[in-house]
């Protein structure tokens, strides 16, 4: 009853974002409205209506099967690039194993719609909640901050994956349904300033549930600071991105996980921020992706260009794959399939490890290759392997040891590939039908048809 009467909130969201007269609304969300409509009025009246409304986005985005950020990118950017196979035939999925993508995959345009759903429903709040007189200050601050940290988080991923696209900033969308697409530099300048705004605005504690519990599910300045680190990295301002992961690596209230089994666990000292399910009986979405029933062969599995880049004595290569009798490899970062105890895990979406190889990366490009190894000393020790000397070739070294921390994470291995140049050199060799364009996701075609002003990425 709570998440249908959140959702309701989230209709209104929705609603004003679209006003449903237009009919190319439907583009972007696929479940009809409740009937018991709810007015602006109604849901920024106080605090408790208000904070339904950004709740509404957090169950949005976990109630949609495969989107970006529940396990859509670990999974689909995983097939994409060189970390996972699947085991079984599908019509959908099997394009993103051999890139061969086209505007009509309906993942494809899932991932659009529903992001942009999301970029609309922040939109309503940032624009509404100020206007409020009804909300208190702190939750008013709280709340549009966190509606720019989701804001700024969609659109790293959207600009990521498909490049340019329009840049959404009102939730008028009679005013934006025919919007030409903006710059992706453009854009990244848009996240980087709702980020720092978000800085200034989020909590510095983890807003918790009614009974005070913190789970990290709400994110916080921290929270803010580790995207942000992320951002800067991905534009190559080192000075900026070394500072906000330190500020990160220096804050008590994160730590390293030292016992790898729980490094995913709710309760994780490594986790920056997480969302949780909504469902019953459910855990993490790559939980149920990749934990194979008993005695099942893997739907999805760890492709061998992976399994050779885990050092021996890795530790990670324990802990964190598993196999059983079909003997493939499947990713076990995650230990809850679907059917064990609700909220064991919920689905990371930044954590501490990120944070120390953004800034050995960040610490290498500024010439300081001994504070770099230090950095990546860090995760590479937690794993069990030896320490690398400053003295080494650091930068293939970070990059590597992202690969083998990051595996079948939030899409970071396909970016990673992306932001260093080396994607075509890697998958040229490791994919038949691999060609530079592919680099990019095609345009949806139901976008195509519904805003003339939208131009398809090149090859497709």
């Amino acid at each position: 009853m709570l998440i249908r009467h959140i959702l309701s909130f989230f209709w209104f969201i929705v609603l004003t974002a679209c006003a449903i007269t237009s009919t190319s609304c439907k583009k972007f969300t696929e479940v009809p409205p409740p009937q018991n409509d709810i007015t602006a009025q109604q849901a920024f009246s106080n605090s408790v209506n208000a904070t339904k409304t950004i709740k509404g986005i957090y169950i949005s985005i976990m109630d949609t099967k495969w989107s970006l950020l529940n396990g859509g990118m670990s999974l689909f950017e995983g097939l994409s690039a060189d970390e996972l196979l699947r085991t079984q035939p599908s019509t959908a999925e099997d394009p993103f194993t051999n890139n061969t993508l086209n505007s009509q995959n309906y993942v494809v345009s899932g991932f659009y719609g529903s992001a942009f759903n999301w970029i609309y429903q922040a939109n309503a709040i940032i624009e509404n909640a100020p206007l409020s007189r009804g909300i208190d200050d702190s939750t008013k601050r709280q709340l549009i901050g966190e509606a720019k940290f989701v804001r700024a988080l969609t659109y790293f991923c959207l600009i990521n994956l498909y490049g340019n696209i329009p840049l959404i900033l009102s939730p008028d969308f009679q005013v934006t349904a025919t919007q030409a697409q903006t710059p992706k530099e453009i854009i990244y300048s848009s996240v980087k300033m709702d980020l720092l705004d978000a800085q200034q605005l989020l909590s510095p504690h983890y807003v918790g549930d009614a009974e005070g519990i913190q789970t990290r599910t709400r994110p916080n300045r921290a929270t803010a600071t580790a995207l942000l680190a992320r951002v800067y990295c991905y534009l190559k301002d080192w000075t900026s991105a070394e500072e906000a992961a330190t500020t990160l690596i220096e804050d008590p209230s994160y730590t390293l996980s030292t016992d790898l089994d729980k490094t995913f666990s709710t309760a994780s000292p490594e986790i920056i921020w997480q969302l949780q399910p909504v469902h019953e009986n459910t855990n993490s979405a790559e939980g149920s992706f990749f934990i194979p029933r008993p005695g099942a062969r893997p739907v999805y599995c760890l492709t061998q260009w992976l399994l050779n880049g885990f050092e021996p004595g890795d530790q990670r290569f324990t802990h964190w794959l598993s196999t059983n009798d079909h003997q493939l490899f499947y990713p076990f970062k995650y230990r809850q399939a679907s059917n064990k105890p609700a909220g064991l895990e919920c689905d990371v979406i930044l954590r501490l490890a990120e944070q120390y190889l953004i800034r050995a990366e960040a610490r290498i490009m500024q010439n300081n290759a001994t504070g770099a190894a230090a950095d990546l000393n860090i995760v590479r020790q937690r794993a069990g392997l030896n320490k690398i000397d400053a003295s080494a070739d650091i930068i293939p070294a970070i990059w590597h040891e992202r690969q083998v921390e990051l595996f079948a994470e939030c899409g970071h291995r396909w970016l990673d590939l992306k932001r260093t140049g080396l994607i075509d050199t890697v998958l040229g060799k490791e994919k038949v039908r691999w060609e530079p364009f592919k680099a990019l996701y095609p345009i949806p075609f139901s976008q195509l048809e519904s805003n003339p002003n939208l131009i398809q990425n090149p090859g497709y």
